[in-house]
């Protein structure tokens, strides 16, 4: 049987969710303000109508996903980004199944999990597939873009495990992410980052829930830690790790207690889907 993403968005530049009865529209903005000349107008409105009715026409569409998708269950949000985060409806559907999976395993294994909204700077505990609790988090110099290599100071994106966990760290407290993922590690070797042995060596230590190779131009060391100041990075706190999550001390204590090596951890830069106890 053919498994089907119900989807409630479709667009390039706006995304429009109808959640029926209500249309919510979701509008990009960069930092300053955003300005329309009459004629620009006009056209903002016509693409606003086209979207509209494509969505009316084609509201739903088929996944390459192992497992039965259907997003149409969570409540939506909208959400307005900066148009540094790089919008895109693939990118918003990735992520949305992502984190149904997540909830999903989380729910059917009765497990804990971890999910983590970059562009919300928000880490939530997730308990048998239902938010438990979420903190406020701290990211590094570039928060915008997904990690490709050691040093670009960006937060790696995608599905991950709890590698090791450490008592003791630099930064208080640390749960050791599981990156590098397979996917990075065959982009490394495509791009020439790392050579076939590196990439078999990473494969093999994630099919086993092992920590993968942390020193290698792909970068490594990625940890959810302590010594953050407990505000949002983009609001009261400030962006000052290498692609690390950072929280307060009395966050990751809590987080600490419950989370053990092994346990799913989902990082996306955004999505739409209304996470709430």
């Amino acid at each position: 049987m053919k498994n089907k993403f119900h989807t409630k968005y479709r667009n390039k530049n706006i995304l429009m969710i109808i959640n029926s009865p209500i249309l919510f529209s979701i509008i990009l903005f960069n930092i300053g303000p955003f300005v329309f000349s009459g004629s620009s107008q006009e056209t903002q409105k016509q693409n606003l109508e086209r979207t509209i009715q494509e969505i009316k026409d084609n509201p739903t569409k088929t996944s390459k996903l192992d497992y039965f998708v259907d997003t149409s269950k969570y409540q939506k949000k909208c959400i307005k980004l900066n148009l540094r985060y790089k919008f895109s409806e693939n990118d918003l559907e990735k992520f949305n199944e992502w984190i149904d999976s997540t909830l999903t395993e989380s729910k059917r294994e009765n497990k804990k999990a971890i999910i983590v909204d970059i562009s919300a700077y928000t880490l939530y505990l997730i308990d048998s597939g239902k938010v438990h609790s979420k903190y406020p988090i701290e990211l590094g110099g570039n928060p915008f873009d997904d990690k490709k290599q050691a040093k670009d100071e960006c937060t790696p994106e995608g599905d991950f495990y709890i590698a090791e966990k450490k008592l003791w760290s630099t930064y208080y407290k640390a749960l050791l992410i599981s990156y590098p993922s397979i996917e990075d590690a065959e982009r490394g070797l495509e791009t020439k980052l790392i050579d076939k042995n590196t990439c078999d060596q990473i494969v093999e230590a994630i099919k086993n829930k092992k920590t993968p190779n942390q020193y290698t131009r792909l970068g490594g060391l990625m940890e959810i830690h302590g010594n953050g100041s407990g505000k949002p990075g983009d609001n009261g706190g400030y962006n000052w790790t290498l692609g690390c999550i950072a929280l307060s001390n009395e966050d990751i204590d809590k987080i600490f207690l419950c989370i053990n090596e092994g346990d799913r951890v989902t990082i996306v830069r955004y999505t739409n889907i209304e996470l709430y106890k």
